[in-house]
């Protein structure tokens, strides 16, 4: 009822301007939908560089972890040779000792032999 009561014309321009509003509206969408597949490939692209970022920073984890594994493994090693080179040392000290005990007995021995001797001299 409402359209008899009008214009021809003005239903006429009423038609251009929701088409016209159509025709924006839908361009809109289409103009955000390509900045959301922008966004989209910007997101893709800092999701794979930050993927790229952590596969980097694990690995030099792993290599810092088997650094810090190798270096404790270097100490053990080290503390082992240092203990046996120690228990050498004191083996080898210990037997210097005799050897120089051995002698000083020997010097005092032979001293009291010549004393003897010398007193039976006299």
């Amino acid at each position: 009822m409402f359209q008899k009561r009008r214009h021809r014309m003005d239903l006429l321009d009423d038609h251009i301007h929701a088409r016209v509003n159509f025709y924006a509206t839908s361009q809109e969408i289409v103009r955000e939908r390509e900045l959301m597949g922008e966004d989209t490939l910007e997101f893709e692209a800092a999701k794979k560089a930050l993927a790229e970022e952590r596969e980097k920073y694990n690995a030099e984890k792993k290599g810092l972890l088997w650094s810090v594994s190798d270096a404790e493994d270097k100490l053990v090693k080290e503390k082992q040779f240092n203990a046996n080179k120690q228990k050498e040392w004191e083996v080898a000290c210990e037997r210097t000792n005799r050897e120089m005990q051995n002698a000083r007995d020997q010097i005092v021995k032979l001293k009291g032999e010549k004393t003897e001797i010398s007193n039976e001299q006299e």
